[in-house]
């Protein structure tokens, strides 16, 4: 049952419950760490992807055929994230789990960088760079247009660039650029090959 895609199981889940472990096991990291990166708060972040999981699984027979069940789990968590963030205290959360693999303390600076942005800015780049989400997708969990996704996202490049390399050499001081750094990264957010 493990080689079958997320459609096939969302198909059979709606029969058997037990297939729908499969799916939660697949991707409960990728959804722990989305809400981790956005709150800070492990706590926080445990109960999200608790609350996401149960909630997709309450939809299992309304899941539409098009839509990815990755994706509806993304969404749902920056939905209940971006929730979260609109009431709590501003100094309450700092992005605390490495984004990258690289040494040399940029880890560290992209995790400021990240504790950094607001909320939304955040949400954005983190779907679209970490996650692999498109501007429409992303606009559906933030509330924004496609257009007006592509430009927070641009702006979080722009700002996370300078905090990575102050001196200007390659998007995000070069750490996403390496290839193998890329798949690093992306296997360690839980969807490895992702196309770029």
């Amino acid at each position: 049952m493990e080689d079958l895609d997320d459609t096939a199981l969302v198909h059979l889940a709606r029969a058997d419950p037990r297939v729908y472990e499969v799916l939660v096991r697949r991707h409960q990291e990728a959804v722990f760490r989305l809400a981790l990166y956005l709150l800070g708060d492990r706590g926080e972040a445990e109960k999200v992807a608790q609350d996401v999981f149960v909630s997709a699984w309450r939809q299992i027979t309304r899941i539409r055929v098009d839509e990815t069940f990755a994706g509806l789990l993304c969404r749902s968590a920056t939905v209940r994230c971006l929730a979260l963030l609109r009431h709590r205290d501003p100094g309450k959360g700092e992005v605390r789990e490495p984004v990258s693999a690289r040494s040399g303390g940029r880890p560290a600076v992209l995790r400021q960088g990240l504790g950094d942005l607001p909320p939304r800015q955040r949400a954005c780049w983190l779907l679209s760079e970490v996650y692999g989400r498109g501007d429409e997708e992303i606009g559906e969990a933030t509330g924004e247009s496609p257009s007006a996704v592509r430009l927070i996202v641009a702006r979080a490049r722009a700002r996370l660039a300078v905090l990575m390399n102050p001196d200007g050499d390659g998007e995000y001081g070069g750490m996403l650029d390496d290839p193998d750094e890329r798949k690093v990264h992306d296997n360690r957010c839980g969807y490895p090959g992702r196309e770029r």
